[in-house]
């Protein structure tokens, strides 16, 4: 009787390491993914910046030659030449302008907007940020 009662319980043991393997690579696995996320997002918001800064730069270079020139010609031109951008930045600019009079004073209204783009619209690492501001001269 004793043979047949520890025939029957062989096996167990691999069973239950098994199940304990099984068990612990699949959280190992869940742990990798969730570090290789976290990661990826992390670079998504460090490019979101950059993307930020290269927007900011390209305002201020068209507000810089707008109150060099005192009008729109010289705006949307290639700016990826005339700027130092990092990381595949692509910067377009485009300026409208408007005249006011308010009494007698005549005040130049200019919209110099700014988008910088990285990467292509619909991949995973496509990065895009619009800036619009207004410069006035007298």
């Amino acid at each position: 009787m004793t043979a047949a009662v520890t025939r029957a319980q062989r096996g167990f043991a691999l069973i239950a390491a098994l199940f304990l393997l099984i068990v612990l690579a699949s959280l190992g696995a869940y742990a990798v993914r969730l570090n290789m996320s976290q990661q990826g997002s992390t670079d998504l918001d460090l490019a979101s910046a950059r993307a930020d800064a290269a927007a900011q730069t390209g305002v201020q270079y068209a507000a810089a030659r707008l109150l060099t020139a005192g009008n729109c010609n010289g705006i949307p031109l290639a700016p990826a030449v005339a700027l130092n951008l990092p990381q595949n930045f692509a910067v377009t600019l485009s300026c409208t302008d408007e005249t006011l009079v308010a009494n007698s004073p005549r005040v130049t209204v200019f919209f110099v907007t700014a988008i910088a783009t990285r990467g292509q619209y619909g991949s995973p690492d496509f990065v895009s940020r619009q800036r619009t501001v207004r410069v006035t001269t007298p």
